[in-house]
């Protein structure tokens, strides 16, 4: 306790950014400006699936004040690789994780709508985005697949011939043990006094933060090396991304982050315009700032979710948990995001484990290929938890819907209750279940 008598800690200190936020002071991306900054704009994909037959630049080239119009041939002669890097991830029968090569700008598909196809750098933004209108383009569409059951479903176009039936990863759990686990969680299913089933659709969402994505990009000829700003949830972990898609070592890119206005996630990994932009600086030789439009974002930002979750809960006539089984498929869009699949099942695997004390739990979940941006999707620990209460919830209803002993279903049901708000609140306490109070019927709110 301080002096005080506050609770705070000893070398405790108020935050330092308020002030400025509060008085309109703050500094975010497109507050600062580099000296001489030329202005970018990007040519996006119409099409959510098409093969690129022709681009031709000649028009916006010759238009006055433009500097450079970049293609996906000055990101080859520059030796750009992919922007995609995903954390590594073991699937079913040991199989891999799918990473389809993601380039900065689109060679000869475009896998969704939105996808940056030419960058043009101009004197100033208005001439940027004439020049970008007269880049044509002509496209052959092909099939595309947006949904994620249709993906996966027999028959649908494959987008990817690296991934069968447009799976990038197909992961169960346990690993070790799975099938062997599979086997006992069926049998406790064949004799459950009880069963609840439900089906969780977690839809698409974007973004849409306060401030859209933005960035400048400089080179610095004498030093041979980079300077990017740009809002971010971590600045190491960005550079040494775009470092890797460079070829480049990280101690050759200084990445810079200001104020942010809203990220939630989507700021993290990176992004193809920005190794087009560092590119594009290297070739005018001029700093290149570009500021996403909210159309923009609402395309080519990362989105989130696109979930289908099916869940099963088996107990036994006093509610114990007896067996729990999910299977989940998650859009994680055309190319990967750089977490998606750790996120998304790491996580919910964790927290199923957490929900099940005494059960025996199977779950698996399939990563699906579609036609869309990248998809941060999670099936997040929250979440989950609320599936499994839900599940509580139906059987519950059942039970007296049909006008039977409701006992088994208020304590499975009071029992998720107050392990929800535990895990969701993150208060370390005893977390009761029917085993310690098998009598419990009432049911307290979160």
């Amino acid at each position: 306790m301080a002096a005080d008598g506050s609770h705070r800690p000893a070398n405790w200190a108020p935050r330092i950014e308020d002030a400025a936020l509060l008085r309109g002071e703050g500094r975010f991306m497109d507050d600062v400006r580099a000296e001489n900054a030329a202005a970018g704009c990007f040519v996006r994909s119409p099409h959510a699936c098409a093969r690129i037959t022709s681009i031709d630049t000649s028009a916006a080239r010759v238009l006055p004040g433009v500097l450079a119009v970049v293609t996906a041939e000055d990101m080859r002669a520059a030796g750009a690789r992919t922007i995609t890097h995903p954390v590594p991830l073991i699937g079913r029968g040991g199989s891999q994780l799918i990473k389809p090569f993601r380039p900065a700008l689109a060679e000869d598909r475009v896998m969704f709508v939105g996808q940056p196809v030419v960058l043009v750098v101009a004197e100033t933004f208005e001439i940027a985005q004439d020049a970008a209108e007269l880049v044509a383009i002509d496209y052959e569409p092909l099939p595309a697949v947006v949904d994620i059951g249709q993906a996966i479903a027999p028959g649908a176009p494959q987008l990817w011939p690296e991934a069968p039936g447009n799976v990038a990863i197909d992961f169960v759990a346990p690993v070790a043990q799975y099938d062997a686990q599979l086997q006992q969680v069926e049998r406790q299913f064949a004799s459950a006094a009880h069963v609840a089933e439900v089906v969780e659709i977690n839809q698409r969402i974007v973004v849409a933060s306060l401030e859209t994505r933005g960035a400048t990009a400089s080179y610095d000829a004498a030093k041979d090396a980079y300077l990017l700003r740009v809002p971010s949830q971590g600045a190491r972990m960005l550079r040494d991304q775009l470092a890797a898609s460079l070829v480049i070592p990280p101690q050759k890119l200084r990445l810079l982050t200001g104020d942010v206005g809203g990220a939630f996630g989507m700021k993290t990994a990176a992004y193809p315009e920005y190794v087009a932009m560092l590119v594009a600086a290297r070739q005018v030789g001029r700093p290149v700032h570009w500021m996403s439009t909210r159309a923009e974002s609402f395309l080519s930002d990362n989105q989130a979710r696109d979930t289908v979750t099916t869940a099963r809960l088996a107990l036994d006539a006093e509610g114990r948990f007896l067996a729990l089984k999910v299977s989940a498929i998650a859009a994680v869009g055309a190319m990967l995001f750089w977490i998606v699949c750790r996120l998304m099942i790491d996580s919910g695997c964790t927290t199923l484990s957490l929900l099940s004390v005494g059960a025996i739990v199977s779950a698996d979940a399939r990563g699906s290929v579609t036609s869309n941006s990248w998809r941060r999707t999670i099936l997040s620990g929250s979440f989950l938890t609320a599936v499994v209460a839900d599940l509580s919830v139906v059987l519950l209803k059942s039970s007296a819907r049909k006008g039977r002993d409701t006992r088994a279903a208020h304590s499975a049901a009071n029992w998720q209750k107050e392990r929800r708000c535990w895990l969701v609140g993150f208060t370390p306490r005893k977390v009761p279940s029917p085993r310690d109070n098998p009598k419990a019927l009432v049911l307290r709110p979160c």
